[in-house]
């Protein structure tokens, strides 16, 4: 009896990070906010994934993984993000903080209390699924770009 306690005690933080492993999200700004963000969560860390421009063509990027830690409601991190404050772009740091119930993504800046962004997230319970939706959003950037471009000489 006494091994399968320590069993299950040494097994249990394993679960509680495992329960967001390999589970994605994306989410569209509210409040006027028409940034989009994405996540991808892995064992203990958190992996935001951008659609960008190089050149003429559309990939997809991520930045560093970052811890995250998990409570019953919420996970929650720290970034740092180029904030616009006061029509000014400031580099500052950043905590996000997700609700585990409603998938609202709150963001906060430490140094600039009046900068606020939320944002309603759509989970994905499989990467498979959050992959192809992040191609489908390149894909239609570029679409878009390659109607802009048409007629161009150059």
């Amino acid at each position: 009896m006494r091994n399968l306690i320590f069993v299950i005690t040494l097994c249990l933080p394993v679960v509680c990070f495992g329960q967001l492993n390999g589970r994605a999200m994306i989410c569209d700004g509210l409040d006027g906010n028409e940034r989009v963000k994405t996540y991808q969560f892995g064992n203990d860390s958190v992996t935001q994934k951008f659609v960008f421009r190089k050149g003429d063509s559309f990939a997809i990027g991520e930045e560093d993984a970052i811890r995250y830690s998990v409570s019953a409601t919420e996970v929650t991190w720290n970034d740092i993000e180029l904030l616009s404050i006061s029509g000014e772009y400031k580099i500052g740091d950043t905590t996000l903080i997700l609700s585990r119930k409603t998938g609202i993504l709150v963001e906060t800046a430490n140094e600039y209390p009046s900068h606020l962004r939320r944002y309603e997230c759509q989970i994905f319970a499989d990467l498979d699924s959050y992959y192809s939706e992040l191609e489908r959003m390149r894909d239609s950037l570029q679409e878009i770009y390659d109607k802009e471009r048409e007629g161009n000489l150059l």
